[in-house]
């Protein structure tokens, strides 16, 4: 739209929340991204203040360790789980800046169908996979998480999946620690992010689906996921330009 009216720009950096809204306030400066959650309403309720917000390029999922024996070692089980959540109320009820999605990617990705989404939540149908597993009263499982998502989601997630009779324990780690755990295999199930940005779903799809390969494929493949054709097709991708 033609030449900024702005000559110059000062990008300063305030590392408090509390600071940087107060900065906001006081007209030290202009314009402040990345609002702590414990400010968010003060911002928005502000007369003088305007707050836009955007999806971003991550997606917050739930990872399985296919490792690990036990319940969700089983494609049913997974299948359940996966049903029985309800994205928007876990949202609403986390107080959380996000849009509910049913894919790995967000609509600003290449990659992403924008006409796929399946209908959540499906209680009936996930009781009868339950069921079907051998799992009709539900059974006891760790998830793990950082200790901020713990603090504003665990309990959630942890009373959807409760309707099925699934016991969940909340486990919060400082993302240190959580990290490790990912990194040695220990988690057997967890709440963790991931971020696309290049803008193209093949971020995720070589770090996080790939199977391991050191130096190349999987660095992320927290779950121990490992299916041939999809490395074959996540490879052949890398040589498709359009």
């Amino acid at each position: 739209g033609g030449k900024p009216q702005i000559k110059k720009a000062v990008i300063v950096a305030i590392p408090d929340d509390s600071a940087r809204c107060q900065a906001l306030f006081d007209g030290r400066v202009q314009v402040i991204r990345d609002v702590g959650e414990r400010y968010l309403n003060k911002v928005k309720n502000n007369p003088e203040v305007e707050y836009l917000s955007r999806p971003g390029l991550g997606v917050t999922f739930l990872g399985i360790n296919f490792g690990m024996k036990g319940p969700l070692a089983k494609r049913k089980v997974r299948q359940a789980v996966y049903l029985a959540l309800d994205p928007k109320l876990l949202i609403s009820e986390s107080q959380a800046e996000a849009e509910p999605t049913d894919q790995l990617v967000t609509p600003y990705i290449v990659g992403h169908l924008p006409k796929f989404s399946s209908q959540r939540p499906q209680v009936k149908e996930a009781r009868k996979l339950l069921k079907e597993s051998g799992y009709p009263s539900g059974f006891t499982v760790d998830l793990e998480m950082s200790q901020t998502a713990a603090l504003r989601s665990g309990s959630h997630i942890a009373r959807q999946l409760k309707q099925l009779g699934i016991k969940v324990n909340i486990k919060g780690y400082d993302w240190q620690t959580m990290f490790g755990r990912l990194d040695k295999g220990a988690s057997p199930f967890f709440l963790i992010g991931w971020s696309n940005s290049s803008g193209d779903a093949s971020d995720f799809n070589d770090a996080c689906l790939h199977s391991r390969v050191k130096g190349k494929y999987g660095n992320a493949n927290w779950g121990g996921y490992s299916n041939k054709e999809l490395d074959r097709q996540i490879e052949k991708s890398q040589s498709i330009i359009d």
